[in-house]
C-alpha cells in the first residue's frame, strides 16, 4: 500500500494535475495555516468562517480569529485557529458523501 501511495505522490509531484483537472488544491500546516490554489473568489468572510468558490464547488473553512494573510488571483493563504475544512462538490450538492 505504501508503494502505491508513493507512486501516486510521485505522479502528482511530476505533473500539474491540479491545473490539468481544474481542481482546487488545499494545503494545511497544522491547525494554523491553510493555502488554497485555484480558488475563484471569496463567497463570504468572517472571523469564524471563510467560504471560497473553487472550480468544482466551494470550500468552507471554519475556526476562530480567521484572517486572510495573502490574496492573489488564484491563491489564498488563510491563518487563524482552523477547526474544520469542508469541501462542497457542486456535482453532489453540499453532502460530500452522497452518490453521484
Amino acid at each position: 500500500m505504501l508503494k502505491l501511495i508513493n507512486q501516486v505522490k510521485s505522479y502528482i509531484d511530476n505533473h500539474d494535475i491540479v491545473n490539468e483537472l481544474k481542481l482546487a488544491k488545499v494545503t494545511t500546516v497544522g491547525t494554523i495555516h491553510t493555502y488554497v490554489e485555484n480558488h475563484q473568489g471569496i463567497i463570504s468572510f468572517t472571523s469564524k468562517q471563510i467560504k471560497l468558490e473553487v472550480p468544482n464547488g466551494s470550500i468552507d473553512i471554519f475556526g476562530k480569529e480567521l484572517m486572510i494573510n495573502r490574496l492573489e488571483k488564484d491563491e489564498v493563504i488563510i491563518e487563524g485557529e482552523i477547526d474544520l475544512i469542508k469541501l462542497n462538490d457542486s456535482d453532489r450538492g453540499d453532502n460530500p458523501f452522497s452518490q453521484r
